[in-house]
C-alpha cells in the first residue's frame, strides 16, 4: 500500500510539472514578451514624442529668427530712408541759404551802384553848372543813364531774389512770405498764399503744388 501512495503522489508530481512546464511557463514567456513588446513601443512612441518637440522648437526658432530679420531689415531701410531725407533737406536747406546770401550781395551791390551813380550824377551836375550847355546836356544824359542802369540792376536783383525764392531747390518759407508780401495781391490773396506756405513748413511734400499755386498768383 505504501508503493501505491508512493507511485500516486509520484505521478500527481510528475502531472503537476507537466502542467507547469506545458501551461504556465509558456504563459510567463508571452506576458514577458508581451511586456517587453509594449516598453519597447511606448519607448519608440516617447522618442518620436521627442523628436516632434524637437522639430517643433526648431521650426519655432527658425520662424522667429526669420521675423527677428524681417523686423531688422524693416528698421534698416527706415532708418536709410530717414538719412537719406534729413541728408536732401539739409541739402536744400543749405541751397536756400546760398541763393539768400547771393541775393541779398546783389541787392547790396545794386544798391551801392545806385548811390555812386546818384552821387556821381550830382557832382557831374554840380561840375557842369559854368560849363557850355552841350557839356551840361552830356553829363545830365550821362547821370540819367547811369541811374537807369542802376535802377535796372535793382530790378534784376529783386527780380533774381523773387526767382529763388520760386525755385524747389532754394525754396523757404520766409523767402516765400516777404515775397507773398511784397507783392500787390489784395490781402485775402496774401493771406490764402501765406497759409499754403506755412504748410511746407511741416510738409515738405507740398513745396512743389505752392510754390506753383504763387507762380499763378504773382504771374510768372
Amino acid at each position: 500500500m505504501n508503493k501505491s501512495i508512493f507511485f500516486g503522489a509520484l505521478l500527481v508530481l510528475l502531472a503537476g510539472g507537466g502542467y507547469y512546464q506545458l501551461v504556465h511557463l509558456p504563459a510567463q514567456e508571452t506576458a514577458r514578451l508581451e511586456a517587453e513588446r509594449a516598453a519597447a513601443e511606448a519607448k519608440a512612441a516617447e522618442e518620436a514624442r521627442l523628436k516632434a518637440e524637437a522639430e517643433a522648437a526648431e521650426a519655432k526658432a527658425a520662424e522667429e529668427a526669420r521675423v527677428k530679420a524681417e523686423a531688422e531689415a524693416a528698421e534698416a531701410k527706415a532708418a536709410e530712408e530717414a538719412a537719406a531725407a534729413a541728408a536732401a533737406e539739409a541739402a536744400a536747406r543749405e541751397a536756400a541759404e546760398k541763393a539768400k546770401e547771393a541775393a541779398g550781395a546783389a541787392a547790396d551791390a545794386a544798391a551801392d551802384a545806385a548811390e555812386k551813380a546818384a552821387d556821381a550824377a550830382a557832382e557831374a551836375m554840380g561840375a557842369v553848372k559854368d560849363s557850355l550847355a552841350p557839356a551840361a546836356n552830356a553829363a545830365a544824359e550821362a547821370a540819367a543813364n547811369a541811374a537807369d542802369q542802376a535802377a535796372e540792376a535793382a530790378g534784376d536783383a529783386a527780380a533774381a531774389a523773387g526767382d529763388a525764392a520760386l525755385d524747389a531747390a532754394t525754396f523757404t518759407a520766409d523767402r516765400a512770405l516777404e515775397l507773398i508780401e511784397a507783392s500787390s495781391l489784395d490781402a485775402a490773396t496774401k493771406a490764402q498764399l501765406k497759409a499754403a506756405v506755412e504748410t511746407t513748413r511741416n510738409n515738405p511734400a507740398l513745396v512743389g503744388p505752392v510754390l506753383e499755386s504763387l507762380r499763378n498768383a504773382l504771374g510768372r
